[in-house]
């Protein structure tokens, strides 16, 4: 099971549903992904002295070798190198101040367009120091971009007074760095705040004062280490095994996995190629054929009881002629090789046994591929095919209904659509 939380992590999250991730058949995300620095200077204010930036580098640095530590010595995140960079910034504090979410999701749209990359192709956790030498704003928050692990960049957002003045900034830096790489807080997992050992709580006993470290640091819980290990743009290699790295008999919780951000259009920024689908095979209890996308995809195995779930999972009415469809229309031409289909659920319902995929050009169907399917979880690769709209046809068994647990679409290497969570 892997639940969403949205919101910009500054103190509290909440649930809220997944929306789709955007899309870019022309982009593909980069495959490490560092954390830069970058002094953010709204109108009207100084930049940032040679002391600013060293401490901070200094604090940067100390974090780096605090996740290596806690990694077991051989993995930590990496730094993009030299200097922190220098952004002025379009606007003034009391415009920032005006912002929803502490203005962060300003921030990355403007950095976006200054470093002249997308959503998607960000190879950054910009770590953003607003300067601010009047009050703490904007208060400490980070997030991933694209939400979930290992889905791209992300955003740090601290400020000058805080570097200046808090005694308590390098373990504010070591917690939201956690955010930036896809930790939740910890009582997500019903853990408590006040006294969990976790780093992702907020736990007084871990606060640093200047540069001297906490006798008593924040740690990674086992839930903290197994997020880590999904995000492998930022820790490639890193890998959880829950038999050495939870205590035994240790009750690990289910995913937890932040949604995406939602930001400011700012063009000319490439990207925001999104999917629609539709049906008119039916949509059955309660299901929709649009939450197909953007979800992680469910496994379907028998012996685990009914599985079927009406929140990620498209169900299809009853057809008298034994085939489904799907109507697929993206915001621009993609280039599609591959498609992913996972079908059935429960291990034995509905399954779908072939697959008929079309592209749609001047209001005609034009075929791309026609095949069985040989698993209920199955890629389907073919040359490729350029359109905006496409036709997917399923054929069902012998229910004459098909559930489909999810689509993944492909453009060569690169999936078009990825999940947030691995």
């Amino acid at each position: 099971m892997v639940r969403i939380v949205a919101g910009f992590v500054a103190g509290f999250v909440a649930v809220l549903a997944m929306a789709p991730l955007p899309l870019d058949a022309r982009e593909t995300p980069a495959e490490r992904v560092k954390v830069l620095p970058v002094f953010l200077v709204p109108a009207g204010e100084a930049g940032p002295t040679k002391d600013q930036s060293e401490r901070l580098m200094r604090h940067v640095e100390w974090a780096e070798r605090r996740y290596r530590e806690l990694l077991g010595g051989n993995q930590t995140f990496a730094i993009t190198p030299g200097a922190p960079a220098v952004y002025k910034a379009l606007h003034d504090l009391a415009f920032y101040r005006s912002q929803p979410e502490g203005a962060a999701p300003q921030f990355v749209a403007e950095l976006l367009r200054h470093f002249q990359v997308s959503r998607t192709t960000c190879p950054s956790v910009y770590l953003i120091i607003v300067m601010n030498p009047h009050q703490d704003f904007p208060n400490g928050g980070g997030r991933p971009i694209n939400g979930g692990y290992g889905t791209g960049g992300a955003v740090v957002t601290l400020s000058s007074y805080a570097l200046d003045r808090i005694p308590n900034f390098q373990s504010t830096v070591q917690h939201e760095l956690g955010h930036a790489f896809g930790l939740p807080h910890v009582d997500v997992y019903d853990y408590s705040m006040a006294s969990n050992p976790s780093l992702m709580s907020y736990n007084l006993a871990h606060h640093t004062n200047g540069f001297v470290a906490s006798a008593t640091p924040g740690a990674l819980i086992p839930e903290d280490r197994r997020g880590l290990a999904m995000n492998q743009r930022v820790f490639p290699g890193l890998e959880f095994e829950p038999s050495r790295d939870a205590p035994k008999g240790y009750a690990i919780h289910s995913v937890v996995a932040m949604g995406p951000m939602n930001l400011p259009d700012l063009a000319p920024l490439p990207g925001g190629l999104t999917v629609r689908l539709a049906t008119a095979s039916g949509e059955a209890y309660g299901s929709h054929v649009r939450q197909i996308v953007g979800h992680p995809i469910g496994a379907s195995r028998k012996g685990e009881g009914v599985t079927f779930d009406p929140a990620t999972m498209w169900h299809s009415d009853p057809s008298p002629a034994g085939k489904v469809a799907l109507e697929i229309e993206f915001s621009r031409d993609v280039a599609l090789s591959g498609i992913l289909v996972a079908t059935g659920h429960s291990g034995q319902y509905h399954p779908a046994k072939k697959l008929r995929l079309q592209r749609v050009d001047r209001g005609r169907l034009i075929e791309v591929v026609s095949t069985s399917l040989a698993s209920t979880d199955q890629r389907v690769d073919f040359p490729a095919a350029t359109a905006r709209a496409w036709h997917l046809e399923l054929t069902a068994g012998e229910s004459r209904t098909v559930v489909v647990r999810g689509l993944r679409f492909y453009s060569g290497k690169e999936e078009l659509a990825p999940s947030a969570t691995p």
